[in-house]
């Protein structure tokens, strides 16, 4: 290897130093592996500017399935071969054989070897060992598994929170078909807010149709979800994960004087009015195809309100929250959870986790 290349080598060594053993030395063997990946590992990730957006989306999602199969366990126990041998064989049969073994490499890099120059490990309790691995393949999720990244998800909801729904109220702006200028306006705000509000809760479709201001939380952080509007069955309380539409909920509902549906049928003035579900279906079909175009986004071409989910609760794994936690917030149990939705408990959790990114 040439001196150049050694020396770019040294320095690209320092940096990821830096990035990732900066870390003060409070951690203890015993200490649970989970709040250690989330704290320092899944931190630095993040942190480091050498690696790409792509990279460090892929690297944070080995961390959560690591913290998944071993957060319970303290990080001498997490680590010792036998142990981490069992999870990684746990891990190739639920995700494929090929994620386990970046998992492998991932926690290496991101864990094992910041612990042992903080002095928390003495040497590296899985080196030079070969993990006879069972081979999966990752199975193909299903339409409904398909979600966005997080750099994705944001991008979307930005674009939703900007629209101007009232530039149809402009006398100058043609409009076309029977329906009225108010009323094409209306039906304009609907589809935006009621997808904004999906983006950050990860209500179905026919939840959201369904949603009255009476389940609606006093100051709009919440939503409920009763159990005869759960697709499941199951009533749950969802916290609306961002503040922008928090205010978004706040104006509506001064708006409509708070009486009736949120999302009431926009073309008949009446707010117990449901809105037809056939309509509803060809506004968001509309809406999402200019999602797609204006976000340069090419799977909302082909999915529609379940994308939500799916993204939710895998930015919700990457971020650490519990399987149990997930699944009580989108109303699955966590084995549902897990297959096809991640690419009456507390749920504060959930909100702190992405409101503290």
């Amino acid at each position: 290897m040439a001196k150049g290349e050694l020396r770019a080598k040294a320095r690209r060594q320092a940096e990821d130093l830096k990035a990732t053993f900066g870390q003060q030395n409070r951690w203890r063997s015993s200490d649970l592996l989970g709040g250690y990946i989330k704290s320092e590992a899944m931190k630095s990730v993040r942190k480091s500017p050498r690696i790409r957006d792509t990279t460090r989306e892929r690297y944070v999602l080995c961390l959560s399935i690591a913290s998944e199969a071993l957060g319970k366990y303290p990080i001498a126990d997490a680590l010792r071969a036998g142990t981490f041998g069992k999870a990684l064989s746990s891990i190739a049969q639920k995700h494929g054989t090929a994620t386990a073994r970046q998992v492998r490499k991932v926690v290496n890099k991101w864990v094992i070897q910041p612990l042992i120059l903080s002095g928390v490990l003495a040497s590296n309790p899985i080196a030079g060992l070969s993990f006879d691995l069972p081979e999966y393949k990752a199975s193909n999720k299903p339409d409904g598994g398909k979600g966005l990244t997080e750099s994705e998800w944001k991008r979307v909801l930005a674009w939703l929170l900007s629209d101007d729904w009232r530039s149809i109220l402009d006398e100058d702006t043609p409009v076309r078909g029977k329906y009225s200028r108010l009323q094409l306006a209306n039906v304009r705000r609907a589809i935006v807010e009621m997808t904004a509000l999906q983006a950050v809760t990860g209500l179905r479709i026919g939840e959201a149709r369904a949603l009255t201001w009476d389940e609606v939380g006093r100051d709009c952080s919440t939503v409920e979800v009763t159990d005869d509007a759960s697709k499941t069955h199951r009533g749950r309380i969802v916290p609306v994960l961002d503040p922008r539409v928090v205010s978004m909920l706040l104006r509506r509902r001064e708006a409509c004087g708070g009486c009736g549906l949120v999302f009431p049928s926009p073309a008949a003035g009446d707010p117990w009015r449901e809105w037809d579900k056939s309509n509803c279906s060809k506004a968001v079909r509309t809406l999402y195809g200019q999602m797609a175009e204006e976000c340069d986004i090419e799977l909302l071409n082909s999915v529609r309100s379940h994308v939500w989910r799916s993204t939710l609760h895998t930015i919700a794994r990457n971020r650490g929250v519990p399987i149990e936690m997930r699944a009580a917030l989108f109303g699955h149990d966590p084995e549902t959870a897990r297959r096809y939705y991640t690419d009456t408990q507390d749920i504060s959790g959930v909100a702190k986790a992405f409101i503290d990114q």
